[in-house]
């Protein structure tokens, strides 16, 4: 409440000039009791409007820490919600690497499967002419034979010759005909003086042909034969397809076996070069 127009009020009221003492008196008591009335009055305003303002205080602070609560409540929300995202993302990129590995696994077996198909095919081409080139020379499988017809004698097969037709092919890169060519005398002749270099002439042509794994088996085949003397290049030539699957441990290993074995053979000197290239 506004005290100004109350002080106001009390000026004026003492200005009043009396014009009776008892006229005068009645006249102030009536003032006093006026003035008292309004100054309770007043009073009382000054203590409602403190109680309201302490009221409003407390619905403020209230709110503040309601506030303040939901506003921390939020923010562990929006951390844990942080936390579920990054989790997810995590997830994510372990399974899309997961799905990209097993992407190329696929890919890797494809691979693998069109190789062995494609070898397979080429094995039985091989068998095919083969057959037909020993059909020629007067071979019949079993039940084949007709009346009339030559009976093929082992012991009648020109070993040499087709030895050195098989090596005129491999020379001119005729990997799969030399091969085929080779197989014939190991089929036909497996007992034969040149048995142990058709063989190893077989893991050539696989090398040429670069199916490294099967020269690989080939050459091993090599020494089965107690007395070959395409040992010593047989065993370079397995080292030579490692270093081509580039397996370089086992292709260490391999050379020097050469020089170990070998060590007066021409075999081992190459060994001992390809040694030296491979530590440059």
């Amino acid at each position: 409440m506004n005290v100004f127009p109350i002080k106001a009020f009390i000026i004026r009221a003492s200005r009043i000039k009396h014009t009776s003492p008892r006229k005068g008196n009645s006249m102030f008591r009536v003032l006093k009791r006026l003035i008292l009335l309004v100054l309770i009055v007043s009073v009382m305003g000054c203590a409602s409007g403190v109680k309201q303002l302490e009221t409003i205080n407390r619905v403020v602070d209230e709110n503040k820490r309601t506030s303040v609560a939901k506003i921390n409540s939020l923010s562990e929300d929006i951390r844990e919600l942080k936390k579920i995202n990054s989790d997810l993302t995590g997830k994510l990129n372990r399974l899309s690497s997961d799905i990209n590995k097993l992407a190329q696994e696929i890919n890797t077996i494809k691979e693998l499967h069109s190789q062995e198909i494609q070898e397979l095919s080429n094995h039985i081409t091989l068998l095919s002419d083969q057959l037909i080139r020993m059909e020629k020379k007067g071979f019949r499988p079993a039940g084949k034979t007709t009346i009339g017809s030559a009976v093929f004698r082992p012991d009648a097969y020109e070993t040499s010759a087709s030895y050195r037709a098989a090596r005129d092919d491999y020379e001119a890169g005729k990997y799969d005909q030399a091969l085929g060519e080779f197989m014939e005398i190991l089929a036909i002749a497996p007992k034969s003086a040149l048995a142990d270099n058709a063989q190893y002439w077989i893991g050539e042509c696989y090398y040429g042909l670069g199916n490294y794994l099967q020269a690989l088996s080939e050459f091993e085949k090599v020494f089965a034969f107690e007395e070959s003397d395409k040992k010593p290049d047989s065993q370079l030539k397995i080292a030579l397809c490692y270093l081509k699957l580039n397996d370089s441990d086992r292709t260490a290993r391999e050379l020097n076996k050469v020089i170990d074995r070998y060590p007066a053979s021409e075999a081992a000197k190459k060994a001992k070069v390809k040694i030296t290239q491979l530590k440059k």
